[in-house]
């Protein structure tokens, strides 16, 4: 499913994002006329993650990117750019694509332990968010100290307790509480 999302190819290509489609024409016509990519991307570029790296953006699949773009990326033959700017909602960029290759899905065993952390993480970001709009949260969620693992205990936080002590079991906030583990 992820590598129909993704596409089966991976793209290394740069870029160069102007604001108006005449700066785009004008930076192709300095690279038609022997530019170099990288020197007009740290000149011109309006893009602050890639513009110090002569455009670089690495490797990627087109689902990584706008749809304009990610068309115009897999349609440019390698070692070639844009002949036309392609416009996003960022801007108009000059596409370079330097290489092309398979893309690289690693075996769902490999990357198992990401995605159950990833969704443990989702799922509780998700539980404080409905607690936090009830009202229901009080208290910390920073993480205590852990053991030196010489038989000292260390305090790990219980989210999921309940202060009944009061013995009424009514709609009150959740406290957090630490319980130790040896």
């Amino acid at each position: 499913q992820i590598k129909a999302q993704m596409g089966d190819k991976e793209y290394k290509v740069k870029h160069i994002l102007v604001e108006k489609e005449d700066e785009a024409k004008d930076v192709i016509a300095q690279l038609q006329k022997g530019g170099k990519f990288e020197d007009l991307a740290k000149a011109r570029s309006k893009d602050p993650g890639s513009k110090d790296r002569g455009g670089d953006l690495d490797w990627n699949a087109p689902g990584g990117f706008v749809k304009p773009f990610a068309d115009a990326m897999a349609a440019t033959p390698k070692g070639k750019f844009t002949p036309q700017p392609v416009q996003t909602q960022f801007g108009y960029h000059v596409i370079l694509v330097e290489d092309v290759r398979e893309a690289k899905v690693p075996p769902f065993d490999e990357v198992k332990p990401q995605l159950q952390q990833r969704l443990q993480a989702a799922y509780l970001d998700k539980y404080f968010k409905e607690l936090r709009a009830k009202g229901g949260v009080q208290g910390s969620t920073a993480r205590p100290p852990r053991g030196n693992g010489k038989g000292q205990a260390s305090r790990l936080p219980f989210f999921f307790a309940r202060d009944d002590r009061s013995g009424q079991n009514d709609a009150k906030p959740i406290r957090f509480h630490s319980v130790t583990r040896t």
